[in-house]
């Protein structure tokens, strides 16, 4: 019985472990999105030498990849991590 008890204590010490370091993850890709835009907005002015376009297009994928992971990893934090796939890869 207290076998039972420390397997149980184990596995919600593993959800909330994995909810607290996916919301420390989520905090890291929100500033990265944040200095992201920030570095588009700051190079917005300067042009390639080979095309017309703006140096931070570059920058802007990167801020959105950020973005998204970031709300992916909230929705870790609500409703926790998603369940393992059983089942065979056929």
């Amino acid at each position: 019985m207290r076998l039972r008890n420390l397997g149980l204590c184990a596995q919600i010490g593993q959800r909330l472990l994995r909810r607290a370091a996916a919301l420390v993850s989520a905090l890291m890709m929100g500033a990265i999105a944040w200095a992201a835009w920030g570095v588009a907005r700051e190079q917005w002015d300067e042009l390639m030498s080979t095309l017309d376009w703006s140096v931070g297009w570059f920058i802007v994928p990167v801020g959105v990849g950020a973005a998204l992971s970031a709300l992916h990893l909230l929705r870790i934090v609500v409703q926790g991590p998603p369940a393992p796939a059983t089942g065979s890869a056929e």
